[in-house]
């Protein structure tokens, strides 16, 4: 999987699933995290490479369908702090 310019591929982390006062969270009422894997980046991309783990700005992102996992693909400006790995 390969993108353009400063544009970067991220594939999301699991929601939590259990609330900080121990309640089990259904997975229909998890929101999509704003924690996530960087799958391929740019080539204008300069800070990140792929596997770092990312957390981006909430909601940020186009959503796109490979293989049936979703993926997705927004500016690098959007990432807020990350770990190299």
């Amino acid at each position: 999987m390969r993108t353009v310019q400063n544009k970067i591929i991220v594939k999301p982390c699991e929601g939590d699933q259990m609330s900080e006062g121990g309640i089990i969270v259904p997975e229909s009422f998890r929101g999509r995290s704003s924690k996530a894997k960087i799958i391929a980046v740019g080539d204008k991309v300069r800070e990140f490479k792929a596997g770092y783990t990312v957390w981006h700005i909430k909601g940020a992102g186009q959503e796109i369908e490979e293989n049936g996992e979703v993926y997705f693909v927004m500016p690098e400006t959007d990432v807020l702090g990350y770990l190299p790995n």
